[in-house]
């Protein structure tokens, strides 16, 4: 009756969006390793960035409708007082890196910030998945 993932983890994950989430996610890693290769930095630069916002997108639809979360975040971002701990503080400081990389002109220093948000991302699923 319940998923391997329900069972393991205590979160349900609905196979619609558990399978948005994995399309969203090979897509953000091939992306990231094109953006590794390419030589022009403009080019690197986008594709970094459209790397992080597949990321970005996968997790949303990991959990839950993607317009709620979002919205949930931005309420978490522009609110001044003390943020709950868990899975919030992580989103919020993963929206925190977002918003930072996006307006990063150094390629030398966004190639981090991207790669940790892939790495959060993926401890995230791991976390709910199983």
């Amino acid at each position: 009756m319940f998923s391997d993932s329900m069972r393991r983890t205590g979160f349900y994950v609905e196979y619609y969006r558990e399978r948005w989430f994995y399309r969203f996610i090979r897509e953000a890693e091939s992306r990231y390793k094109y953006a590794i290769r390419v030589g022009d930095s403009n080019l690197k630069r986008d594709l970094l960035l459209s790397s992080m916002v597949k990321a970005r997108a996968a997790l949303y639809y990991l959990l839950g409708d993607p317009r709620f979360i979002e919205a949930s975040i931005a309420r978490l971002v522009s609110t001044e007082g003390a943020i709950p701990k868990g899975l919030p503080s992580i989103l919020y400081e993963m929206e925190k890196l977002f918003q930072e990389a996006r307006i990063e002109r150094d390629i030398s220093r966004l190639q981090p910030r991207v790669e940790a948000y892939l790495r959060i991302t993926a401890r995230v699923a791991s976390m709910i998945l199983g």
